[in-house]
């Protein structure tokens, strides 16, 4: 199982992503987002937290039952995390809804010191059953490009 999910990791880097190195990016910019809203997770049911001894460490995109979309960068010990979703309030291990990662799958180019291939892959035991509309990613289908100024909304947790 682990050999398809790099190769489709790969086939999704490669078809949707064009990397570049971010040497060049002035990093000590405001980690926040600006201008965002507290959010009800109706409104984004795909956002995880995964979550390392019962902390946030990093969001995650459910793109269907099992896999979660992530940042290499996230990576945790699969006995060692947690993913909390379905909730707008972070409860950590009290929380309702949570899955058990089985995988953690970092690109084999990532590199940490810059950043770059900075994508990963988490399967979880056992399924993810969200009962409502867009509980998944759509993700863009080949040929599909998007301008400078298409308008998009960017989801995370809040501080």
């Amino acid at each position: 199982m682990k050999l398809i999910a790099i190769l489709l990791l790969n086939i999704f880097l490669k078809q949707y992503f064009a990397f570049t190195t971010i040497n060049n990016l002035n990093l000590n910019r405001n980690p926040k987002i600006v201008g965002g809203t507290n959010a009800d997770i109706l409104e984004f049911p795909l956002l995880v937290s995964i979550l390392n001894n019962d902390h946030h460490h990093c969001a995650g995109t459910l793109l269907n039952e099992y896999w979660i979309l992530t940042a290499s960068h996230c990576w945790l010990p699969v006995n060692q995390s947690t993913i909390e979703y379905s909730t707008t309030t972070l409860k950590g291990s009290n929380a309702n809804f949570i899955a058990h990662p089985e995988l953690f799958i970092q690109h084999e180019l990532f590199d940490l010191s810059q950043l770059i291939y900075d994508i990963g892959l988490i399967k979880v035991k056992k399924s993810i059953n969200i009962d409502v509309q867009n509980a998944y990613a759509k993700l863009a289908m080949p040929g599909n490009f998007y301008s400078t100024g298409t308008k998009s909304v960017v989801s995370g947790w809040g501080v």
